[in-house]
């Protein structure tokens, strides 16, 4: 209780002779309001107290406390109301709402006279009128720690005999037991793909050919969540799947950046059995910090490690390409490091590509593309057919015509090998060609090495022509790929 004279001004009573005896009084009143928090997960009543007098508008709060109804044109009922509106933001349960109120100085006979038809008191209707128009409530600031495993060592021996191959929950795409993310940008189908991979998963159905190990699937649903009954129903029409009980699906998104939230999924999570896959979707809409700073994601991840070990589960952040880059995730670089896989989703037109931009443990597997096409679910009140959009595998033919978007960065590189290479094809030998695109390439002004960066540009690119088969490599010479040859120009990218 010593944090109420404080607040309350109690230390200025004369002599303090009446301290004690306020201190004794609220302590009867308030069962409650001891520093530590009250039965259930909120505020405790002193809580409360300290922090609506400490806040931005404390000396507003503190006013109307004490009874000073000034600040509202001394209208006594535009007073209770924005006392309780005031502590109705910091706790939402009526009685402790009624509690407080009583404390203060405001607090007179009106409060307990009935005052409409269905025998509400006064206060009762305050109250319901300030909680029930609230638009926004005190969130707690961080201060447990994420439930990690305990630290210890394991013996080399102890390791030599632990598995080698991968358990895959995806055969050669999705690791089980790991964190991996989907990016793209916005309507690039990445949403479309995770929903696909978690149905086969919770069908044990294979997704696009590749066999996937059967288990319950969790959707954290942060956006689109309206249309996520349309698009299961074209999964199951269209490709046969049985979603059932093994698909779960959140109704609010989850915020990774609070622990209590994070809790809270938790033990919701737990209580699905045979738990695979939990898909947060998408990371944006369900993380409240800065993606930009890599402190802030490392409380996401740990997050994520929380749910991943506490349930032995996938976790798949489905996120938005970066704005300066759309060869990454938004936000900080660290996000790519953390991964055990990650995958870029591109669209041109109605061709979408799946392509795996790291695979830690692993060879990273080959492209899959799709063609976005729409499907009649059913008809409407008017007869208008209803659709979702569904991904269709590409037929070879498709695949030869599509080739995917290459940077600034690639064309130039790809553009320099094609004008050394002859009429015939030659191989370059990659010294040379480095040395040529190094010429023609340029970095930010004022880099401190700028040699070094162009080097590294030139590496990484190399490694997405190769990737892409839009150039081959060897015995460390290099030619244009004929397929990219015969197809370059045709616009079909």
């Amino acid at each position: 209780m010593n944090i109420l004279p404080k607040y309350m001004g109690w230390a200025d009573i004369e002599g303090n002779k009446n301290t004690a005896a306020a201190l004794s009084a609220v302590s009867k009143l308030l069962p409650n309001a001891s520093t530590e928090e009250g039965k259930g997960k909120g505020l405790s009543s002193n809580e409360v107290l300290h922090k609506l007098f400490s806040a931005n508008n404390g000396n507003a709060s503190q006013k109307l406390f004490n009874g000073d109804t000034s600040g509202h044109n001394n209208d006594s009922s535009s007073a209770d109301l924005a006392l309780v509106n005031n502590i109705a933001f910091y706790t939402q349960d009526p009685e402790q709402v009624d509690e407080l109120f009583r404390q203060s100085e405001l607090m007179r006979e009106k409060w307990n006279e009935s005052h409409s038809s269905t025998g509400e008191t006064y206060g009762e209707m305050t109250i319901n009128k300030a909680i029930s128009g609230l638009s926004n409530t005190y969130s707690a600031p961080i201060t447990n720690k994420p439930s990690l495993p305990a630290f210890k060592f394991v013996s080399g021996n102890q390791l030599l005999q632990l598995p080698m191959k991968t358990d895959w929950l995806i055969d050669g795409y999705i690791p089980s037991d790991a964190t991996v993310m989907l990016f793209g940008a916005p309507a690039s189908c990445k949403s479309l793909i995770a929903l696909e991979m978690g149905c086969c998963i919770a069908s044990g159905r294979s997704w696009q050919g590749q066999s996937v190990k059967k288990g319950a699937v969790a959707y954290i649903a942060g956006e689109g969540f309206n249309g996520l009954s349309k698009r299961l129903n074209a999964l199951v029409i269209d490709k046969g799947l049985t979603v059932d009980d093994h698909f779960q699906s959140s109704e609010i998104a989850m915020d990774l950046f609070n622990t209590e939230s994070t809790n809270t999924v938790l033990e919701a999570v737990q209580n699905i059995q045979d738990l695979r896959l939990i898909i947060i979707d998408t990371l944006h809409r369900n993380f409240t910090g800065d993606e930009n700073l890599s402190s802030n994601f490392a409380t996401g991840l740990k997050h994520c490690d929380m749910l991943r070990l506490a349930t032995g589960a996938t976790i798949m952040l489905v996120h938005h390409s970066g704005h300066k880059s759309a060869d990454r995730g938004r936000g900080s670089s660290s996000m790519t490091g953390a991964m055990d896989a990650e995958f870029k989703v591109s669209k041109s037109k109605t061709l979408v590509t799946l392509h795996c931009t790291k695979m830690k443990d692993d060879e990273e597997p080959a492209d899959k593309g799709f063609e976005l096409e729409p499907l009649t679910i059913g008809i409407d009140d008017s007869g208008d057919e209803i659709t979702a959009p569904i991904l269709k595998q590409l037929t070879i033919s498709k695949k030869f015509k599509f080739t995917m978007p290459m940077s600034k960065t690639e064309k130039l590189i790809f553009s320099i090998l094609s004008d050394l290479s002859t009429s015939t094809n030659d191989p370059v030998p990659k010294e040379g060609w480095r040395s040529a695109c190094i010429d023609k390439m340029s970095v930010m002004e004022g880099s401190v090495d700028p040699q070094g960066s162009k080097s590294r540009q030139f590496s990484r690119s190399v490694v997405k022509l190769l990737s892409t088969g839009k150039v081959n490599e060897e015995d460390g010479c290099f030619i244009v790929a004929e397929t990219q040859a015969s197809t370059e120009g045709r616009g079909d990218t």
